[in-house]
């Protein structure tokens, strides 16, 4: 199949990571980088659904934040973007923003920025096929957060300096 003729779908791998008892989440096809999206439901990612939480936050195209949950466990979506979806700074920055907004009162598994499902039907498809993990990882997560380091080298080559050292 074409990328322009991929539609957003989903569909189980039944993979497990070799290193984690962790299922992997069904595919997401996301074709919004390779066509206009005319519906759709974009996902940043997936929380315990406990009280209906209220998002201040506005999501990708200032679109309203909301969950769609399942047996206790709830994607935290918007309505997919009106047109092509790019990573733009103004895009990544709402994903990442929503993601951080949760954070603050949640345990989250975040997603990784533009993964758009065709509907609520095929959200709840995923919460129920991953609903054992998704909880055992958010057990997993809770009270940390994920931090990155940057480290700069002051050596010519790299390389170099690291052959050498060992």
């Amino acid at each position: 199949m074409k990328s322009s003729q991929a539609k957003a779908s989903i569909f189980n791998t039944g993979k497990k990571y070799p290193s984690q008892n962790v299922a992997l989440i069904p595919r997401i096809c996301c074709t919004c980088h390779h066509r206009k999206l005319t519906h759709g439901k974009y996902i940043y990612g997936f929380m315990r659904n406990g009280a209906k939480p209220t998002f201040t936050i506005l999501g990708i195209d200032g679109k309203p934040v909301f969950t769609i949950s399942d047996n206790g466990v709830a994607a935290v979506v918007s309505d997919g973007p009106d047109g092509k979806l790019r990573p733009e700074r103004k895009n990544l920055s709402a994903h990442h923003s929503v993601i951080k907004e949760v954070m603050k009162t949640s345990t989250i598994l975040p997603l990784s920025f533009g993964v758009v499902a065709d509907d609520e039907a095929s959200i709840k498809k995923i919460l129920k096929l991953n609903h054992d993990n998704f909880v055992s990882q958010l057990k997993r997560l809770e009270g940390k957060v994920e931090m990155g380091l940057k480290i700069a080298w002051d050596v010519e080559n790299i390389f170099e300096f690291m052959v050498r050292k060992h």
